[in-house]
């Protein structure tokens, strides 16, 4: 999966470069305070950073965080404390220490997650992971630490070969060096990995950044344009590519200048991280999870979408809502056995829900059930009688089974309750017409061409009455 690394990197402001965020950037600690030999050490949320003194000595044993675990749910819980056991039982292992910090980090114990990946990075010299989960860690709260740690990334990174997870440290660095205002220590680091990863769309970006802000503008646009080619609906590079062309636009005297495009609000943000999507996946909060499976749906991945919705809801199936969106998820996908099957326990469960017995009016609608479906569109409209959507369906189930002045009255009270509904508008335009009030159906046609000059079947149903003698 393509992870959201960088969902508030934004370039418009030229002078300013954002350092992508992540579950370990985020500044929430839940817990921090530690038991040293000597003492209490406490670790604040604006990151006091031991690790110094933890590389420094290797005949010590830094106390397993403590975890506050109030208003958590019980699978986080159950996830951290194994994770917590597993290091109490092998203290002296680097990996036991580093997966903790990731469980830590993926539930946003931030502080608590720098005290294991530095302890990780002590007692495991070889794996990258280490120094670079602890400086994205850092970022926030301790950049100067977060440098000594990407460095320490980018040596262990040596020793594997270019592309892919071994530029990651040396790209991080160079972005967080551009947010410093570094401009000189992070432009070695760009040159070298435009050299070793020339397609990079990342990495063509950030060099583009820093020419743009050095007022190189003809430079900063090759650059940006290689990063276009590469990731064409990447929203932060289209936004620089737009502002880079305007400069242009505003500074050149010769004719053609290109000018700055529109930047569509569809576009994608982030980058992927194969390093923090490993963080990412231990998470185990249910609304976290359901957000994902639905992002994932978004993006075309239907089978994984809904087997993160499904997990959401078994670990919280005393949360209607999530009920709601995986039952969704099922009538986009089509699976109509799957959806009915949940739908059905729910509404026994939760007999107060609204949406639940909308979504399952919604099935069998398209079982072509009519009187099942008219029944649970009263129910729904009897819990909440404002819902126009409601009224409509119940409209086009009612007039399926015969009841033609109940479906009038259904669209008739849709459109009051929103104008907006065009299927409703139509439904009702064209039983007028039925009924011989040619007049008050073409008003419906005429507003539906005003509010959508497109609609081909309000035009067409237009020019046959017009046509006709």
């Amino acid at each position: 999966m393509s992870s959201n690394e960088t969902p508030n990197d934004q370039v418009s402001n030229p002078l300013v470069t954002e350092v992508p965020s992540s579950p370990c950037t985020r500044r929430r600690s839940r817990g921090g305070m530690f038991v040293a030999a000597g003492g209490l050490l406490l670790l604040a949320a604006t990151g006091i950073w031991a690790a110094g003194e933890w590389w420094r000595s290797s005949h010590h044993t830094v106390p397993v965080p403590v975890i506050d675990f109030s208003d958590v749910r019980p699978a986080v819980r159950r996830v951290i404390e194994s994770a917590r056991h597993v290091v109490e039982s092998e203290p002296q292992s680097g990996l036991t220490w580093g997966r903790l910090g990731m469980v830590c980090s993926a539930h946003e114990y931030t502080v608590e997650s720098i005290v294991c990946f530095a302890e990780a990075q002590r007692l495991d010299q070889s794996d990258v992971r280490w120094p670079y989960l602890l400086a994205v860690a850092l970022e926030g709260s301790d950049p100067s630490g977060s440098v000594i740690a990407y460095r320490e990334a980018i040596s262990r990174r040596r020793a594997v070969s270019r592309g892919g997870v071994a530029v990651l440290p040396q790209l991080r660095l160079a972005e967080l060096l551009l947010q410093l205002g570094q401009l000189d220590e992070a432009t070695p680091l760009l040159n070298d990995l435009v050299s070793a990863v020339p397609d990079d769309a990342r990495v063509r970006f950030r060099m583009a950044q820093l020419l743009f802000r050095r007022g190189q503008l003809t430079d900063s646009l090759s650059h940006v344009e290689v990063a276009h080619a590469a990731a064409p609906r990447q929203r932060m590079v289209a936004e620089l590519r737009a502002q880079i062309c305007h400069a242009l636009g505003e500074t050149s005297t010769s004719p053609g200048v290109r000018q700055a495009a529109p930047v569509a609000e569809s576009l994608e943000t982030g980058w992927p991280d194969p390093l923090l999507e490993e963080v990412r996946r231990m998470r185990r909060d249910s609304y976290w999870r359901a957000a994902q499976g639905q992002l994932l749906i978004e993006q075309g991945d239907i089978a994984g979408g809904l087997a993160e919705l499904e997990q959401a809801v078994a670990e919280a199936s005393e949360d209607w809502t999530l009920i709601s969106k995986l039952a969704r998820a099922y009538l986009q996908a089509n699976r109509l056995d799957e959806a009915e099957q949940c739908l059905n326990r729910a509404v026994n469960q939760f007999p107060r829900a609204f949406d639940l017995f909308r979504l399952r009016g919604s099935v069998w609608l398209f079982r072509e059930k009519w009187n099942e479906a008219v029944s649970d569109y009263r129910q729904a409209l009897a819990l909440k009688a404002d819902d126009a959507a409601s009224h409509a369906d119940l409209g086009f189930c009612l007039q399926q089974i015969g009841d033609i002045a109940g479906a009038k009255r259904q669209w008739v009270e849709a459109l009051h309750l929103d104008g907006r509904l065009e299927s409703a508008r139509m439904q009702l335009a064209n039983l007028l017409l039925e009924q011989g009030d040619v007049r008050l159906a073409r008003e419906h046609w005429e507003v539906l061409l005003k509010t959508n000059p497109n609609h081909a079947a309000a035009r067409s149903a237009l020019e046959r009455i017009t046509a006709e003698p």
